[in-house]
């Protein structure tokens, strides 16, 4: 709802106004305060709000001291109404009302003494009605008249603007109690909502503990299998390092293996030497004796002693011992004496 009349906004979001626009009780108690001495007009602060769904206006009323009675009662005082006339006017109300209520000397006989009061058993309002021909005599009755249909008129305002107040806030109750029963079913399915989400939530709780647990199992786990892998390193390094030995130890056994299959052929070629000279022993051997030739006796005998073979040559070389019996003649240089040079090992 917008601001009354001429107004100014404070940093605290009041709007102030005197109020003297609307023509009602707000200018009422301005004409009583006047006639007392007020000299500045009361200050109206009000703020509007929203409370449960409906309108509401909230008013502080403020009047400044009176400039030559600083002993007066201050009147200052709070309304809360819907809007910002109703509010207003019921706020001026209630200060006139105050004003009489604190200063009945003055308005004994003043026509404003004659405003209901809001307890008819006040015994001061109805001293005032006691004294109400004297009130009449002394203003006249055509100026008491004025006074009591304004206070009237004003009076009809105000009930106006509470049943306009009124009606719109049972409008607004009714919106908003219609809005409050769609929220509240709302809530229902966002309560219902919270308990699916709760129970999730204590779902994935638990699957993160169990992750939790995974994850340290799976860390232990790991470390184990650094451990294991540091002694893998380990025993390839010595693998590597055995491996190193063999492929030594082969390069070896292949030099070796040349070696013996070198000796091998020498054996072989050794072997063959050997039955050579043995079948040569065999043929000297088996070969018949000479025939004594015919020759002059000291010829012959200087011929046999020129050709005359030692038998412990004949048998250091062939190995086989031939005894004693019958010398045979000398034989020059035989391959006997060739195999025991190319067998003899210290050579080789």
């Amino acid at each position: 709802m917008a601001a009354p009349g001429p107004f100014v906004q404070d940093e605290e979001g009041f709007w102030h106004t005197d109020g003297l626009h609307l023509d009602g009780f707000t200018v009422l108690v301005w004409d009583v305060l006047r006639a007392a001495g007020y000299t500045t007009p009361p200050d109206y602060a009000a703020r509007q709000f929203v409370l449960t769904g409906v309108s509401s206006c909230f008013v502080r009323v403020t009047v400044l001291p009176h400039p030559t009675r600083p002993e007066w009662p201050l009147l200052d005082l709070d309304a809360t109404g819907s809007s910002y006339p109703d509010t207003l006017e019921f706020a001026a109300m209630r200060l006139m009302m105050a004003f009489c209520e604190y200063h009945p000397e003055l308005v004994v006989l003043e026509p404003i003494g004659l405003f209901p009061a809001t307890d008819l058993g006040d015994l001061l309002w109805r001293d005032r009605l006691s004294f109400m021909d004297a009130t009449v005599s002394l203003s006249g009755a055509l100026v008491t008249a004025e006074l009591q249909s304004r206070c009237v008129i004003a009076l009809y305002r105000l009930q106006y603007f509470l049943q306009e107040a009124l009606r719109r806030s049972a409008l607004e109750s009714t919106v908003y109690y219609s809005a409050l029963q769609e929220l509240q079913g709302d809530y229902a399915d966002l309560q219902g909502v919270y308990t699916d989400l709760q129970g999730g939530y204590t779902d994935l709780t638990m699957e993160l503990a169990d992750a939790d647990l995974e994850r340290e199992q799976m860390r232990v786990r790991i470390e184990e299998l650094e451990g294991e892998l540091g002694e893998a390193q380990f025993q390839v390094e010595d693998r590597q390092a055995l491996l190193e030995t063999i492929v030594d130890l082969e390069e070896t056994v292949g030099e070796q293996a040349e070696a013996i299959e070198e000796l091998n052929d020498v054996q072989h070629d050794m072997q063959l030497d050997l039955d050579a000279a043995h079948q040569l022993i065999h043929v000297l051997q088996q070969a018949p004796e000479p025939e004594p030739m015919e020759v002059d006796p000291p010829v012959v005998e200087q011929e046999q002693e020129e050709i005359e073979v030692d038998p412990s040559m004949v048998q250091g070389v062939s190995g086989v011992d031939t005894g004693a019996g019958p010398s045979t003649p000398a034989v020059p240089a035989s391959p006997v004496e060739s195999f025991s040079s190319v067998n003899n090992l210290d050579d080789f």
